[in-house]
């Protein structure tokens, strides 16, 4: 296969569960810069989140940030192309849901922005610990109720990427999916246990790999795409090579075309080597 750019997920799929780069993928990362094969993180992950182990790389100067709502490039941190949710419908969902006992972390221009009463759900919710710990460790807290906020940043001109929802049981779960659900303009998707990912219906880590590789004039068919949770199924799918590491969630391991060892196996890292030498 003649690749010429690489895409992954970070959380579970390039980083172990401790969240680690580790030296073996780290040195396969390195091996792409020096045959020129771009490596753009394709996260969840609003920009702010993602280290700067990652993108400090050779080889990586492009970034999908927030399930596909930024694709961004790393020189200046600007977006290059946006499908963004936008505040008017955030604000809806924030009326329907405000209710229940759910955090509503917003991303804004590559930082995630928690309301302080709401963020402290996060101890409640049963995640696991490097999940807490990443997602606390990743977002800003704000004092101020959600709407005025809201408010505030779309007077800024802010853009706002995505939303994310942690929800303690099913029947927080099923209000948050009948709420995004009632607009056709939205979709959701999940990456980690209890949250749900709202985005506009053009975002999703597939349309970013479309829209980079079209930008870049790559062809689809010399991309890798690697991933583990259901935000990376149709990324799998949209990629000239789709592989899913072996702790992949079912779906993503039936959208793609190979499954390697685990993420704490070093499944990218494997992977990559083996096609550097073709």
């Amino acid at each position: 296969m003649d690749v010429k750019i690489v895409f992954s997920d970070l959380d579970d799929t390039l980083l172990t569960t401790d969240k680690h780069l580790a030296p073996e993928t780290r040195r396969a990362l390195r091996a792409l810069g020096v045959r020129g094969i771009e490596f753009v993180p394709c996260s969840g992950r609003a920009l702010s989140g993602i280290s700067q182990d990652i993108l400090g790389l050779e080889a990586c100067h492009y970034a999908v940030c927030s399930n596909g709502a930024a694709v961004v490039k790393i020189s200046d941190g600007q977006a290059l192309h946006r499908s963004s949710l936008g505040f008017e419908r955030t604000s809806r969902l924030y009326e329907m849901l405000k209710g229940f006992r759910i955090t509503f972390d917003c991303f804004i221009d590559g930082v995630v922005y928690a309301q302080k009463d709401r963020f402290a759900y996060l101890d409640e919710i049963d995640l696991p610990p490097n999940t807490r710990y990443i997602t606390k460790l990743t977002r800003t807290v704000i004092d101020r109720s959600i709407p005025e906020f809201l408010q505030r940043k779309q007077e800024e001109h802010g853009n706002l990427e995505r939303l994310t929802m942690y929800y303690h049981d099913d029947q927080e779960r099923d209000a948050i999916l009948t709420a995004v659900e009632l607009d056709p303009t939205l979709i959701w998707t999940s990456s980690v246990p209890h949250d749900i990912e709202v985005m506009d219906r053009n975002a999703g880590k597939d349309n970013g790999l479309k829209w980079l590789c079209g930008y870049l004039n790559i062809p689809i068919t010399s991309s890798v795409a690697f991933g583990d949770g259901l935000n990376d199924a149709n990324m799998l799918k949209a990629a000239g090579l789709g592989v899913a590491v072996a702790n992949a969630v079912r779906e993503t391991k039936r959208s793609a075309d190979k499954v390697v060892a685990t993420n704490d196996d070093l499944g990218v890292a494997q992977t990559l080597q083996e096609l550097l030498k073709d």
